[in-house]
């Protein structure tokens, strides 16, 4: 966005992107929940914990990484979780 002299109207939309913008490439990432919910998952063994690597700047190609852990618990946020009982029905032609 522009600086002019004239008073002018800006969506949020258009002011939250271009901080979206700018923060891409001078932000590292982080990882925070909010409202967590615990997920145990079943099929990994207590002892073993993995690691990611995860970039500090997922568009910069050349970007630095952090290591970030998974475990069998893990906390994801709330509202990302949603449990959907369906049936899949195969039918013949």
């Amino acid at each position: 966005m522009g600086i002019t002299g004239a008073t002018i109207m800006a969506e949020p939309a258009m002011i939250e992107a271009c901080v979206r913008d700018s923060l891409n490439v001078s932000a590292p990432r982080t990882m925070v929940v909010i409202k967590p919910l615990k997920i145990v998952i079943e099929n990994i063994p207590s002892a073993k914990v993995g690691f990611l690597s995860v970039p500090d700047f997922p568009s910069v190609d050349s970007s630095t990484t952090h290591q970030v852990a998974l475990d069998k618990v893990i906390y994801i946020e709330q509202e990302d979780f949603r449990e959907v009982m369906f049936t899949v029905v195969l039918m013949k032609k």
